[in-house]
Parts: C-alpha cells; sequence; structure tokens
C-alpha cells in the first residue's frame, strides 16, 4: 500500500491534513502526530504526500518513522518508513531544507468516513534534533 517515491515539484493545490512544527526543532520520542483524513467517496484513489523542514543541525543522514494508518472502525496498521535525506556522498536530497515525498500512492480506502494518519519517530534516541515542520497533503486522482 505504501510506496515512498521522492519528488521535487510539488504543487500546494492538495488537502493540507497536517502542519506541525517542531518547538525548539525538536521531534520528541514517543510524540505521535496524527493527520485527519475524510475520505467522502470510497474507491476513489488519493496519493499521500509528507513535507519535512530539515534546520541545518539535523544530524543524520536519514530518518526513521513509524506509520500508523487508523480506518474508520479503529482497526490500526502499522508499517515503518526509512526517508533518506542524503546520499553516499553527503549530497542532500532536500531542497532549501525541504525534503519531500509521497508516503502513498493510489491509496483506495475502502469505506466512506475519518481515516487517521500517525507519524512517530522510530529512532534510538530520545528525541530527534534539527527537525523544523512536518506537513501531510492528500491529493485526489483522477
Amino acid at each position: 500500500m505504501v510506496l515512498c517515491l521522492t519528488f521535487w515539484a510539488c504543487s500546494g493545490s492538495g488537502q493540507k491534513v497536517l502542519d506541525h512544527r517542531f518547538q525548539d526543532q525538536v521531534w520528541r520520542d514517543g510524540d505521535t502526530l496524527w493527520a485527519s483524513l475524510p475520505i467522502k467517496e470510497p474507491g476513489r484513489a488519493y496519493d499521500i504526500a509528507l513535507e519535512v523542514g530539515l534546520a541545518s543541525s539535523y544530524p543524520w543522514q536519514n530518518l526513521y518513522l513509524m506509520m500508523i494508518w487508523e480506518q474508520p472502525d479503529g482497526f490500526r496498521q502499522a508499517s515503518r518508513l526509512n526517508l533518506v535525506f542524503q546520499n553516499e556522498a553527503g549530497e542532500w536530497y532536500a531542497r532549501n531544507g525541504r525534503f519531500q515525498t509521497f508516503i502513498g500512492r493510489s491509496v483506495r480506502p475502502g469505506g466512506a468516513g475519518l481515516y487517521r494518519l500517525g507519524l512517530m519517530p522510530y529512532v534510538r534516541a530520545d528525541s530527534v534534533p534539527g527537525i523544523r515542520y512536518l506537513r501531510i497533503r492528500i491529493y485526489e486522482r483522477e
């Protein structure tokens, strides 16, 4: 269900369902951010985009996230994401501190209702420094 593809030309036309700024540019372990995805037409396809704002102080080449998909009936499914911000030569995939990727392509919810998407850091530390913001947009596919 989840396919991560890096993209750079993300227009602002999608519905913004999460826009969170981190106090002191630190994402604390266990701090799950939730995006609400109201689905009115079951079976319609959606793309889900993620944007991460990185400070110059971000210490790692990547970031592991736990993604939790919650259906209207309360059923939850979790999966792990690996966001790679730099290549082996240390060249950033982020532009101006903005890393963008799809975390879901052609996602087709089975029914109407309020779905929720949760993201939390999945690291061996009590916090993730150098994260300025996190945004999620949903795009209806034609």
